[in-house]
């Protein structure tokens, strides 16, 4: 199975669209909105199949470099499909069948056009303020997402190296010891952060002690 690109979930699509320019809390406020009616009304076929129109239409209006990433998500989840249409047929109708997957993929879509039309240092800042309001400090929401949006390139990256090196021994089908390997590297590449967060002056929890 291919790995996902990070940067096609992560990385923002310069442009001047009316979907760029929209405000971030309005982008939320509406993928908010879509993914409670899917809570209640994913059954039915008129819902997804609108909400899926409604994706589209969106990332027609986003200027054509994100439109032409609409169906990017099914070059590496396509497999997804036949397998919801599969269980919904025969347990639930076809009409079901239709309109689970249209409604996951709509929203599927809708969350990551809220990524790609949105600076990520707007995002950032968009999250701690959302954050500081929960009640939870700014600086440190901001500073942990940052370092989820730097390191999963990482891991991937980490992930690829790690199989390329299994094939080059012959281990094409190893996902105990490729797993185990990914897991090993992450757990540094945590350690390596943590420990320049600590240089930096960030308080640690209370109760967290260094060996």
């Amino acid at each position: 199975m291919r790995v996902l690109d990070p940067g096609n979930i992560i990385r923002s699509v310069p442009g001047s669209s009316l979907i760029h320019r929209t405000p971030l809390w309005c982008k939320y406020l509406v993928l908010l909105a879509a993914g409670v009616a899917s809570a209640f009304l994913r059954t039915d076929w008129r819902y997804g199949v609108g909400l899926l129109a409604f994706s589209f239409l969106v990332y027609a209006f986003s200027g054509a470099r994100v439109f032409r990433t609409f169906l990017s998500p099914l070059r590496y989840w396509w497999w997804v499909v036949p397998l919801l249409v599969a269980y919904h047929w025969p347990v639930n109708g076809p009409w079901v069948a239709l309109a689970v997957p249209s409604c996951i993929y709509a929203l599927l879509t809708l969350a990551r056009l809220l990524l790609i039309t949105t600076d990520q240092q707007v995002l950032i800042d968009g999250i701690g303020r959302a954050g500081r309001w929960i009640g939870l400090p700014r600086s440190s929401v901001e500073i942990a997402l940052a370092l989820f949006l730097r390191t999963l390139p990482d891991v991937v990256d980490s992930w690829r190296r790690i199989r390329e090196s299994a094939a080059a021994r012959g281990l094409r089908r190893a996902p105990i010891r490729t797993a185990t390997a990914l897991v090993i590297a992450a757990v540094a590449r945590a350690r390596d952060a943590g420990d320049a967060l600590s240089a930096r002056g960030l308080p640690e929890p209370r109760g967290s002690k260094h060996d």
